[in-house]
């Protein structure tokens, strides 16, 4: 008899990891026991592959695409596990991120196995158990070695059966059952998951960018030395400091490898092997022409705002956390003023596209002028035009961090930041940043303005 075993995932802008993921799963469930949310990838390639998912039967859900959602992971996935429960729509169901791959190990002294009837026969054998499963074990990859692993069994992973669940954390180590008898109840399973979860550097830091921007007052190592709170683990990517997690007990195997070859599943090995990686960002820059095309709509609207009766404090910073509160405290930034930029903008567009209607413009950051160039290409750009910010040189000023509240990071080394900006920000926010970038232009804000 066939055990049904749903999983569920919330991802970002995970790309050709996301199709692997997709592809080796399916090998052991049903598309229709798959849920993927995303929360609002950016990357034409993660949308191509959404939509290719969705068609093979996978529920896809667009619903929770704001950076918010992210800090409500742990509540969506349970209300999302909840609903599976109560309909009885599988016999088991496991919350994974997209670096996770399930497979079957009985003991250390046997290879694992990725056999979808093992799989089957093992999981039939825990039907009868109330409480809920723990992931046996983790294997972290290593970013030297392909066939390398690090064993490491905290934090752990659960998966649950017809015991209800009723809430889970962000990161889904700490659940807690309906039935507080039920609580106790915890029993080991022979699931293991090779977890992916070392990226070469650049990409490693940039994700950790991208979720701590909302927890954070800015990126710079004194804050970053203060914070406490949620993703301390990522501290240490945000500070430069190449670090991979490699728990000391090692295994040596290929049998992720072999089945993956097997499986004809193509697999990102250039996310994780720094010998084949390469950066795709110094390509497609923004030409001359279209930088002096966005000065001169920057002059435009700012000369507009300086016969306006616009307000300036400079004694409110504009922190991550809070930046749209405190950019309308500033500047007193309110519907009208906000309006008047909109209008602005749209009288000063050029009647000729920037660049062609479907190509991807990296725009170099380099002062406050460059930064308030570069943002008004997002208002002016087409649909179909990617625009991304090239940070390098700039990123530590905290006014240049901001672009990630409306931006994803796509690469991250060292002080070298690349961000590419997300089609469906909050618009209000776009707005505000618009102003506050176009006031610090005005100024230079005491930057000595190298660049032409």
């Amino acid at each position: 008899m066939t055990t049904r075993l749903a999983i569920v995932l919330m991802q970002k802008d995970e790309g050709e990891l996301l199709r692997a993921w997709i592809d080796h799963h399916l090998a052991i469930t049903s598309p229709e026991l798959i849920h993927i949310f995303d929360n609002g990838s950016t990357c034409q390639t993660t949308h191509k592959i959404l939509e290719e998912a969705k068609q093979k039967g996978i529920h896809i859900s667009l619903q929770f695409n704001r950076p918010a959602d992210f800090e409500h992971k742990g509540d969506i996935i349970c209300k999302t596990i909840q609903s599976i429960q109560t309909n009885n729509d599988s016999d088991f169901v496991i919350p994974l991120d997209c670096d996770e791959f399930l497979g079957l190990q009985s003991d250390t002294d046997s290879e694992p196995t990725f056999d979808r009837i093992l799989i089957n026969n093992h999981l039939s054998q825990l039907k009868e158990q109330t409480g809920y499963f723990k992931v046996k074990r983790h294997y972290f990859n290593h970013p030297h070695d392909p066939d390398l692993y690090h064993i490491n069994n905290t934090p752990r992973k659960y998966f649950f059966g017809d015991s209800l669940l009723k809430s889970l954390d962000v990161g889904f180590h700490s659940p807690q059952l309906t039935d507080e008898s039920s609580q106790e109840q915890c029993f080991d399973s022979n699931l293991i998951a090779f977890h992916y979860h070392n990226k070469i550097f650049p990409i490693r830091r940039a994700n950790a960018i991208n979720k701590m921007r909302s927890r954070v007052k800015n990126f710079l190592d004194e804050e970053l030395e203060r914070y406490v709170g949620p993703g301390l683990h990522l501290l240490k990517d945000l500070r430069g400091i190449d670090k991979p997690f490699a728990p000391p007990t090692q295994y040596r195997t290929r049998a992720f490898i072999e089945h993956i070859q097997a499986s004809a599943i193509a697999f990102p090995h250039n996310l994780f092997q720094e010998k084949c990686f390469a950066s795709i960002w110094k390509r497609d820059r923004a030409e001359r022409p279209l930088r002096q095309e966005l000065t001169k709509i920057r002059r435009l609207i700012t000369a507009e705002l300086n016969h306006s009766d616009l307000t300036h404090s400079t004694s409110t910073s504009v922190r991550l956390q809070t930046a749209s509160t405190d950019i309308k405290q500033r500047y007193n930034a309110n519907y009208a003023l906000l309006q008047q930029i909109k209008h602005s903008i749209k009288r000063s567009r050029p009647r000729r596209r920037i660049g062609n209607a479907t190509e991807q413009l990296v725009i170099p950051i380099r002062n406050n002028r460059s930064l308030a160039n570069a943002y008004l290409a997002t208002f002016i750009a087409g649909p179909r035009q990617s625009i991304v910010f090239d940070c390098r040189n700039f990123w530590t000023n905290t006014d240049t961090q901001l672009l990630t509240l409306t931006s994803s990071a796509v690469e991250a080394d060292d002080e070298n930041v690349i961000l590419r900006h997300e089609a469906k920000c909050n618009s209000k926010l776009q707005k505000r940043l618009m102003l506050h970038f176009l006031m610090l232009a005005s100024t230079q804000s005491g930057f000595k303005n190298k660049g032409k």
